[in-house]
């Protein structure tokens, strides 16, 4: 099965998000999991991760080239990463990733608690567990809310500055539910939900990666033509 791969991209235009165009992703080797990704915009790079088949604890990176205008694997980034630690509840069928300035980080949901985050950052070298705060809240999110179909990001704008994490309830499409990060209380609260427009026809919505790089983004993976 081929690696490469393409995104439908949609940017945030202050009351819904609206798809502009695809990007292809290339390169990339022949065990890439596919269906546990994320993406990370940090230091002028856009960055997507996927899992190596069959692991909890290994990523390969690819990188965007304004040149090509596609994402390739390695492309201003270490081919692979590794996480340290992984705990024996954290649910690593999905993942979420984001860089706030000072560090990248990483995390993944518990699978018996769907309201707890666990949190690594990048060392360096490797994804390790935050020893300051390895764990977060999510307060007030829907019950339903679907697992395998979450993201997060750190905006650096004015608009809404801080960490965010989204959400689609279980059946539903047409909304984001949104979390915003209360650094008071070490929760994710939750505040007003967020249009999404995608085509149906087109785009795989089974799973979606958000980033900000001054502006808002969301993403879809899709089969290239």
């Amino acid at each position: 099965m081929s690696a490469n791969r393409k995104l439908s991209v949609l940017l945030f235009d202050g009351k819904s998000y609206n798809q502009v165009n695809t990007i292809n992703i290339v390169g990339g080797p022949h065990d890439c999991d596919w269906s546990r990704w994320a993406m990370v915009y940090g230091q002028e790079t856009f960055r997507l991760y996927c899992f190596k088949q069959d692991t909890n604890d290994t990523i390969y990176q690819f990188g965007y080239n304004p040149n090509t205008q596609h994402y390739e694997f390695g492309y201003n980034s270490e081919e692979v990463l590794k996480i340290i630690g992984v705990p024996a509840t954290a649910n690593t069928f999905t993942f979420s990733m984001l860089y706030d300035e000072s560090h990248y980080r990483l995390y993944f949901l518990d699978i018996n608690k769907r309201d707890l985050l666990h949190q690594f950052v990048f060392d360096g070298a490797n994804y390790v567990i935050e020893k300051s705060n390895p764990q977060i809240r999510l307060e007030g999110m829907p019950k339903n809310i679907d697992a395998s179909r979450m993201s997060m990001l750190y905006s650096k704008g004015q608009n809404q500055h801080g960490y965010h994490v989204y959400g689609f309830e279980q059946g539903k499409r047409k909304f984001l539910v949104q979390g915003y990060y209360d650094t008071n209380s070490n929760t994710y609260k939750r505040v007003n939900d967020v249009e999404i427009n995608i085509n149906l026809m087109t785009s795989d919505i089974s799973s979606f990666s958000m980033l900000n790089d001054g502006e808002f983004w969301c993403y879809f993976l899709d089969w290239m033509d």
